[in-house]
């Protein structure tokens, strides 16, 4: 009867482990274990020092293949987060824009611009930041 509720109980879902995934793509699937035996997570994996990966990978070729896939990630990771940050400044102000334009509607333009040409303006401001934000998107949607 054990064994039934056993069989019959669900299975927990494998962990995921990007610096497993990660080992296993670039080739280096043996050291899997040592990583996990080391706690190397993906944030560790980021400031492993040379000598922590000398430890962990006494093959040079190993070795070098490692940090010149951690300088990579890296890289990218750096190159998301900047994407990140430009796309949510170009958000913001894309708001700002438009909450502008909607209380110029409302009957109060700045003074010394007359309502239409500030609205001209700021519908234009509008359309070169979503065309900046398309254009983003592509970049960060590309592989």
């Amino acid at each position: 009867m054990a064994d039934l509720e056993k069989a019959a109980a669900p299975t927990e879902p494998d962990v995921i482990n990007p610096v497993r995934d990660y080992l296993i793509s670039w080739g280096l699937s043996q050291y899997v274990d040592k990583f996990e035996e080391h706690s190397i997570d993906l944030e560790t994996l980021q400031i492993l020092s040379a000598q922590d990966i000398k430890e962990l990978i006494p093959v040079i070729d190993h070795r070098a293949k490692l940090t010149s896939q951690i300088a990579m990630l890296n890289n990218i990771i750096t190159d998301a987060y900047s994407s990140s940050t430009t796309m949510i400044g170009i958000i913001e102000t894309k708001e700002r824009l438009s909450s502008s334009v909607s209380s110029n509607e409302s009957g109060s333009p700045h003074p010394g611009t007359s309502s239409s040409v500030q609205e001209a303006e700021l519908l234009q401001d509008n359309e070169e930041i979503t065309e900046k934000l398309l254009w983003l998107k592509n970049c960060c949607d590309d592989p």
